[in-house]
């Protein structure tokens, strides 16, 4: 957060907020200003992976505008050349804010309670502007440790009129941090000792502790208060850090006009003009950046062979055989690090089959709201929100429904491999099956052509569908820097902060501001259940047999949120595995067993919630005396035997690869991942091949279509329900 998006988000709240618009259009490689011709309203429509779009209308009484006025200085560029600003391609910027209360004590002195910040304070971090990070280690923060109150006064130099005052202060209860129980504002006029007259109290109970680190921005507001100093007294929780950076108060006077981006795009087809010259133009569908890639239509696109997502997505918007010809700083890929041994498409524009590929991993492609292409996640990691709407006081006409007509608990991904093999990924959501009984969704996707991709999909599918959909719209006061994606909170009068229930995805916004300065400025948003992600599948098992015992250890789960694990014991590899401890810590000694009787084990997390994730491989162990050597899942479940042959077929070469299945046989929905690399290049996922049956199993490499040179392969086994991987089988190579 910045200094300028602290104040643009308390001033949004103020009752008598101000809004503000701009429009820019893009000619001789700068933006200009059109925002005088603006009429309101001005409506902006985003749907989560569907493009933003824009309406509004343009004044012209004076006809400038008209594209047939050749006259008009708006229609001609800086080289004095015809250019009709009312192109389909011309790129407009929409900016939105509010006329802004100045906050009058950046860069003022204040004063701290005594005993002195125990995290270091040169005198200027709460009012510098420099805004510390979630990192509780962070230099900006200003500490005091386990303390009853602490105050912070500031003086203003002078007697000011006060509208509002703010403090962003730090969660993160993974690291003793928490927020304050009260926050009390006070006001004086004689001098930095008092006396001081109490204003009102931040409110504070629909505001959760974070556990990784989460800063909140507290306020209180619409004051008609007056004075020089301002106190802010924080009551602290027990036996924990209070960290504050940045303490805000705000004049009574709007000063500036702060202002953001929510909107970049093309003026598009849907224009249309009142009258004639000197008739109103009123643009209806103004589309986002994406309208360049969906009018880019593609009757055959190349065959893409072992490379990743995020490659084929950047081939697809700098290649000049497509014509977007976007450059490297038109575009922002996350890393998804999955392979696609083959994709290509036919007759649809570049835009669908990014989002194709996109879809594959459960990812999103669009433009963001400067006109970036991005291709991301979404997270699923937040269990607080930055965005906290009180339903009492936030929203208006707020309507929450619950429907479980589309909960899909059991998700099944249907594929085939590059040598037309089935593939199947089957996913669950225990809790839910438990809960509502078995509601299958099976879905045949021909682009996924792995086990993991099929994972990751079925996954995907699982998130948005495995649970009772929760849903929910209001109107709330615009929000600028708020957009589709992200997840938020909404804090039930009767309810407490740290629900899970109370969390939502913003899945789509309709804001609407009537005027400019004097008019308003609301969003329709459109929420759905949000679910965080479960635990991590644990790392690391190793199991060693004892005499009557087995020991387990395994590596620590790395989110805060951990609650503890679960143990899982059986007699055979099918079950049923019985859980039989929930420890705390990341070891456990099972004891009472026989000695040369084998058993399975298997191991999972769990979180504060009570959600729990993926169990580890299963590993085997047979206790015994005077014990033995330690096992791991990825050892246990380790191909042996394999072979690589080169056979002539079709008038080239191919390769032929045997290997054994392991010795305990295979799970129910396992597979063989198959790993190819050439010299000393990277490992590509290849394939992924359904187990035969047989103890021996033949695959062949139909895919190889490279440069003579020396290859190399190995194989693993793989489960795709859980996404556990055993150690890859020796590696094997054949020159061509």
């Amino acid at each position: 957060m910045t200094a300028d998006e602290m104040n643009l988000l308390v001033n949004q709240q103020m009752a008598r907020a101000r809004p503000l618009a701009a429009l820019l259009y893009w000619r001789d490689g700068a933006w200009r200003e059109l925002s005088e011709r603006v009429l309101f309203p001005v409506t902006l429509s985003w749907r989560l992976r569907s493009p933003a779009t824009l309406s509004l209308v343009l004044e012209n009484s004076d006809g400038l505008l008209a594209r047939d006025n050749q006259q008009s200085p708006l229609n001609r560029n800086q080289a004095g050349q015809y250019d009709p600003l009312l192109e389909e391609m011309r790129k407009v910027r929409l900016l939105q804010g509010v006329r802004a209360c100045i906050n009058y004590a950046a860069g003022r002195c204040y004063t701290c309670t005594l005993p002195s910040p125990q995290r270091p304070d040169s005198g200027g971090e709460l009012t510098d502007g420099n805004f510390a990070t979630t990192n509780p280690s962070h230099a900006a923060w200003v500490g005091w440790y386990s303390q009853n109150t602490v105050t912070v006064t500031v003086d203003l130099d002078s007697a000011n009129p006060i509208a509002g005052v703010a403090a962003r202060c730090l969660s993160a209860e993974a690291y003793q941090v928490l927020l304050p129980t009260r926050v009390a504002v006070s006001v004086g006029s004689a001098s930095a000792g008092g006396p001081f007259t109490p204003v009102g109290e931040m409110p504070l109970d629909h505001l959760a502790n974070d556990l990784a680190g989460r800063a909140h921005c507290l306020s209180l507001l619409d004051l008609a208060a007056s004075g020089r100093w301002v106190r802010l007294e924080f009551t602290c929780q027990p036996n924990s850090w209070l960290q504050v950076d940045e303490v805000a108060v705000y004049h009574g006077v709007f000063g500036e006009d702060l202002l953001q981006t929510t909107f970049t795009g093309y003026l598009g087809d849907a224009m249309s003009q009142d009258g004639g010259w000197g008739g109103q133009v009123r643009l209806e569908q103004v589309r986002d950046t994406t309208k360049r890639l969906a009018d880019l239509f593609i009757e055959t696109y190349s065959q893409y062979r072992d490379q990743t997502v995020e490659a084929i997505v950047r081939d697809l918007l700098t290649n000049p055989t497509y014509g977007a010809c976007c450059a490297e700083a038109d575009f922002e890929l996350a890393a998804s690090e999955f392979v696609m041994p083959r994709w290509t498409s036919q007759n649809q524009s570049l835009l669908a089959s990014c989002q194709e590929l996109a879809r594959v991993l459960g990812w999103v492609f669009g433009a963001d709201v400067e006109g970036k292409y991005r291709l991301a996640p979404l997270s699923y990691e937040e269990r607080t929100a930055e965005h906290v709407f009180r339903g009492d006081r936030d929203l208006t006409a707020w309507r929450k429904t619950a429907s479980g007509l589309k909960m899909r608990n059991v998700v099944v991904v249907r594929s085939r491999d590059s040598a037309s093999r089935e593939i199947t990924a089957k996913v669950q959501d225990v809790t839910s099956v438990a809960s509502y009984g078995p509601r299958l969704f099976a879905l045949n996707e021909p682009t996924v052509k792995t086990g993991p991709l099929a994972r990751q999909l079925a996954l995907a599918v699982l998130r948005d569908y495995g649970l009772v959909q929760g849903t929910g719209t209001a109107v709330a006061r615009a929000n600028v820097l708020l957009v589709p994606g992200q997840v938020v909170a909404v804090h039930e009068p009767e309810g407490t902060a740290s629900r899970s229930d109370q969390l939502y995805r913003l899945v789509a916004l309709e804001a609407e501001q009537t005027g400019d300065y004097c008019g308003e400025h609301t969003m329709t948003l459109s929420l759905a259940s949000y679910r965080p992600s479960a635990p991590g599948m644990p790392q690391g098992l190793v199991a060693t047999p004892g005499d009557q015992s087995v020991s387990l250890d395994w590596g620590d789960n790395p989110e805060p949120q951990l609650a503890g694990y679960r143990v899982y014991q059986a007699d055979a590899m099918a079950g049923p595995y019985q859980l039989i401890e929930e420890p705390q810590e990341s070891e456990y000694l099972v004891t009472g067993l026989t000695n040369d009787q084998t058993y399975w084990f298997r191991v999972s997390a769990l979180d504060r919630d009570g959600v729990e994730g993926d169990a580890c491989g299963v590993v085997a162990v047979t206790p015994s005396a005077p014990g033995g050597p330690p096992v791991t899942p990825e050892q246990f479940w380790q191909i042996q035997g394999l072979v690589a042959t080169k056979v002539q077929a079709w008038g080239t070469y191919l390769c032929r690869l045997e290997w054994d299945r392991p010795l305990q046989g295979t799970e129910v929905g396992a597979l063989y991942n198959v790993y190819r690399a050439k010299g000393i290049e990277p490992w590509k996922l290849v394939a992924s091949v359904t187990p035969s049956g047989q103890a021996h199993e033949v695959w062949y490499d139909r895919g190889l279509r490279l440069p003579a040179g020396t290859y190399w392969w190995r194989v693993t086994y793989y489960h795709a329900a859980t996404g556990f991987e055993g150690d890859p089988a020796t590696p094997v190579s054949l020159t061509f």
